[in-house]
């Protein structure tokens, strides 16, 4: 009978580190004395059992055979600004988002080195000085938008997809996601609504599908703008007095031409005069988000405050019929998915849900790299996490016939 292999214990560092960054929460209530023994460093355990242990916590194996904490160096952590009720560390759900989506970036960067492709002029291409109507008319003329774009748009899905398929044209991969490889991982809104990783030749924007519709097509703008001016970012729309005065200067201009782009100045006087009339503050925010503007009613809430056609009490009284609003639509969309889980039918196909949460320019360009030999089958399901099964089905999702089989 083969001999167990014995993991040692974990040095007292190395101790601290684990208890300090695992959610202990997650260790199965049979092995919790084990485990809290192995990782208070008071016991070894088996090899066998540390793997379990490092799969159901979401550490690496590695990180508990070293003497000495490892060091995870992840940049866009100096940008976190979380709510004082979440976990000081990041999460590993967090932490692993990010990783991925460093991984994706070096992919398309080394594809695009490989090409021999000049180095995107979408990037650096405003100044965090420029002001704000300067930067939105620019941004604007690089998305092909006009001033008053979102008009004949007839749904929020509808801008989210063009928005991505403009951005990508010009080179920004945007991927969406909702949990990290299973349901069981889901990416809190409440510590990030977004980030975006610049790179001139492989700009990355990631967005936490978690949140509302219209808080995520804030989010990709306001990313984008970030890539424009040439910054990195992680965003979940606080503050923090820790940010240097250059960076807080630099968020409030992307928040500030974000709002330009979707709430224009040009036409909102009038605009909200005929909103107002005979509604509430929040029932006129209301009806502009449902009728003509594509954001959420905090943003239509903040344009009025600055214009100071409302007070900061209303403006608050908007913020908190949103949050409610939100919660009212996450619960009837949870509630519609377990009903059509419970009749057995109108489950969504997989592939569909993948392209959706991945951009077809990004699809197309692991096709391509397939066809040219550069990456393996192998390599094509991990960039897409995807199975030999479903990536197929992802291929046709995104148009892509030519590995029909």
């Amino acid at each position: 009978m083969a001999q167990s292999v014995t993991v040692k214990k974990l040095t007292p560092e190395v101790s601290r580190w684990m208890l300090d960054h695992i959610d202990l929460n997650l260790i199965r209530e049979e092995d919790r004395n084990r485990d809290l023994a192995y990782l208070r460093g008071e016991k070894e355990i088996t090899l066998k059992q540390l793997e379990a242990l490092s799969k159901r916590v979401h550490i690496p194996v590695s990180y508990f055979l070293v003497a000495t904490p490892p060091e995870e160096d992840l940049p866009l952590m100096q940008y976190r600004t979380v709510d004082s009720a979440l976990p000081g560390n990041p999460s590993r759900e967090l932490i692993d988002t990010i990783t991925r989506m460093e991984w994706i970036q070096d992919w398309i960067r080394n594809e695009r080195t490989a090409d021999d492709m000049d180095p995107l002029e979408i990037v650096g291409s405003i100044s965090a000085k420029d002001s704000i109507i300067v930067a939105a008319q620019q941004i604007r003329n690089s998305l092909g938008l006009k001033s008053l774009w979102f008009h004949d748009r007839k749904t929020y899905s509808t801008v989210l997809s063009e928005l991505r398929d403009r951005m990508g044209a010009l080179g920004v991969t945007v991927i969406l996601g909702t949990s990290v490889g299973h349901h069981s991982r889901p990416l809190l809104v409440e510590e990030f609504r977004a980030f975006a990783m610049c790179d001139d030749q492989a700009p990355v924007v990631f967005i936490n599908a978690n949140d509302t519709i219209g808080a995520q097509i804030f989010s990709l703008i306001h990313e984008f703008v970030h890539i424009c001016i040439g910054s990195d970012d992680l965003f979940n729309g606080g503050s923090s007095p820790e940010l240097k005065e250059s960076r807080r200067q630099e968020e409030r201009l992307c928040n500030a031409v974000t709002a330009e782009i979707l709430v224009p100045s040009r036409n909102f006087a009038e605009v909200w005069a005929r909103a107002i009339s005979g509604r509430s503050i929040v029932a006129a925010c209301d009806e502009l988000v449902s009728s003509y503007y594509k954001c959420s009613m905090v943003v239509v809430a903040r344009r009025a405050l600055d214009r100071k056609y409302i007070s900061l009490a209303a403006y608050k009284d908007v913020e908190l019929a949103a949050k409610k609003k939100a919660i009212s639509e996450a619960a009837k969309k949870k509630a519609e998915f377990h009903k059509r889980k419970e009749k057995g039918g109108g489950a969504i196909d997989p592939s569909v849900i993948k392209q959706f949460r991945l951009s077809k320019r990004f699809v197309q360009m692991v096709a391509a790299s397939i066809a040219n030999g550069r990456t393996t089958y192998t390599e094509a399901f991990r960039l897409t996490d995807t199975t030999s099964n479903s990536f197929f089905g992802l291929l046709r999702a995104a148009g892509i016939h030519a590995y029909d089989r």
